[in-house]
């Protein structure tokens, strides 16, 4: 007899079959007596290798799933339409539907392939996190099911079987994404329909308070050494720019002008391309760390770890909290959550900027210019830079000054500029006051 593992759910059990040519499935079986749904178990077990050996192992995913979900006296003319398939004596007048997955759709989505095929419908995600939502929450319960076995049910054990320390907005993420799987499926005919109502999706929950980073711990961050250089200029350059981090860390070199000091952001979140200049001292930071780097060729990402990989800002926010208290920064409001408060994090950076940038009198066009904020994202800013405007703390250092091996590299191109135009050959004296202040900068 074949054996079967059953594990326990609030539908019944759900067991892993094998079929086809060393695939497997997770289906639900909807019988909550252990006895009886191990015996269902091994009747299905049996149905896939009938099916497998005839050579109809793609009808099996399909079969399964509806035997699963079957009582007896359906279950039973399942097995029959099996039996009769397999002997030849059925053969069914339409294809049946399509067995694949939800991770396999899924998959082809976050992949980017399910762009390639439709650009005008789907956004190229590649660059997202939904694929870790995904693997993390949802494929564990939907993974291996077939598309059209999907429903309800099985959506709502996924939200149920969520952690409890997930906020209300990560959950509405996690809900989200799995909403969006299925209408994709419905959008490339894998599915009749979206079996999820519209409602389905929970509301979003209050914008919570998140802290502003004020200019002197910038000071303190970007100054510390102990801290690699990588993650130095990625924080400075997202504190003085204010792009996404996602959006930052996809930056190549082509898209950077340093020669006059412009970033042309591409792709992005909303699909709108958008170009800028570079803030004070951003432009000529940068073209030293293009030294430092080496000359990377321009499709080479500017923003990589201590290792020269790309940057996961995915687990990023407490590596960034980490940085802060390495560079004794000691304020407990960027490190507590409270209720309607949350911690700093990568997206603080973004957060500080633009929240710095209207307490300062920058116009709104030119805050959106940089961060692809709407008018109506931009009014929730409006409060908390009233705020900051009375703290009266200014603007962050430029970025060239704010990083001291940049700022030394820097101080020594001009001691060697000056030096040549102050020497014998130029016909002037021997030093001067500008050759004097550089070399005391230096020292």
């Amino acid at each position: 007899m074949t054996t079967t593992k059953l594990e326990k759910i609030s539908e019944g059990h759900r067991v892993r079959l094998r079929y086809g040519k060393s695939q497997r499935g997770r289906f639900i079986i909807r019988i909550h007596d252990e006895q009886t749904a191990t015996a269902r178990a091994v009747a299905m077990q049996d149905m896939a290798n009938m099916l497998t050996r005839a050579g109809h192992s793609e009808h099996a995913p399909i079969m399964l799933a509806k035997a699963g979900e079957a009582d007896e006296s359906k279950f039973r003319e399942i097995q029959r339409l099996a039996q009769g398939m397999c002997a030849g004596k059925y053969k069914p007048e339409k294809k049946l539907p399509s067995s694949k997955t939800f991770r396999q759709l899924a998959e082809d989505w976050t992949s980017g392939e399910l762009h390639q095929t439709y650009p005008d419908h789907v956004r190229d995600i590649s660059h997202d996190s939904n694929g870790i939502l995904l693997e993390k929450y949802a494929f564990p319960t939907l993974g291996d099911l077939p598309l059209v076995s999907i429903g309800r049910t099985q959506c709502d054990e996924v939200m149920r079987s969520l952690p409890r320390h997930l906020s209300k907005n990560s959950r509405r993420h996690v809900a989200k994404v799995i909403n969006r799987v299925l209408n994709l499926g419905e959008f490339v005919g894998l599915l009749q329909r979206n079996p999820l109502p519209r409602s389905w999706v929970p509301s979003p929950a209050a914008k919570k308070d998140t802290p502003v980073l004020y200019p002197s711990e910038d000071v303190q961050l970007l100054a510390c050494r102990e801290i690699p250089l990588a993650y130095r200029m990625f924080y400075g350059f997202l504190h003085r720019e204010g792009g996404r981090r996602t959006e930052t860390a996809s930056l190549y070199w082509r898209e950077f002008d340093l020669e006059h000091g412009v970033v042309q952001l591409d792709e992005n979140k909303t699909q709108h391309a958008r170009w800028w200049k570079l803030s004070d001292g951003v432009a000529s930071a940068m073209a030293v760390w293009y030294e430092l780097r080496g000359e990377p060729n321009r499709d080479e990402l500017v923003f990589v770890d201590e290792n020269g990989s790309a940057l996961n800002v995915d687990h990023m926010s407490t590596k960034v909290r980490t940085h802060l208290r390495r560079a004794g920064v000691a304020r407990e409001r960027l490190f507590t959550k409270g209720t309607n408060t949350l911690r700093f994090g990568t997206h603080g950076f973004r957060h500080s900027f633009t929240t710095r940038s209207l307490a300062n009198g920058k116009t709104d066009d030119w805050v959106r210019q940089r961060t692809g904020h709407t008018t109506d994202q931009l009014l929730t800013y409006r409060e908390p830079s009233k705020s900051l405007t009375e703290l009266n703390l200014g603007e962050v250092q430029p970025l060239i000054n704010a990083i001291p091996e940049l700022a030394e590299i820097a101080v020594d191109r001009l001691v060697e500029c000056l030096r040549r135009l102050s020497g014998p050959a130029q016909g002037g004296p021997q030093g001067g006051p500008e050759l004097q202040e550089a070399e005391l900068l230096r020292s």
